[in-house]
């Protein structure tokens, strides 16, 4: 089920970076950013 992956992804996201739980960010432009960075760490492209 496409819905399973969605969920895990954001399951992942949630525990690796726990900045993303909440938006403390006042800039969307900062949030999007680390958003990015998170899919990519949880990727395995960062060390």
């Amino acid at each position: 089920p496409q819905r399973w992956k969605v969920e895990r992804a954001f399951a992942w996201l949630k525990r690796r970076c726990r900045r993303l739980l909440m938006r403390w960010e006042r800039l969307v432009v900062i949030w999007s950013g680390l958003a990015v960075l998170g899919v990519i760490y949880t990727n395995g492209y960062l060390p």
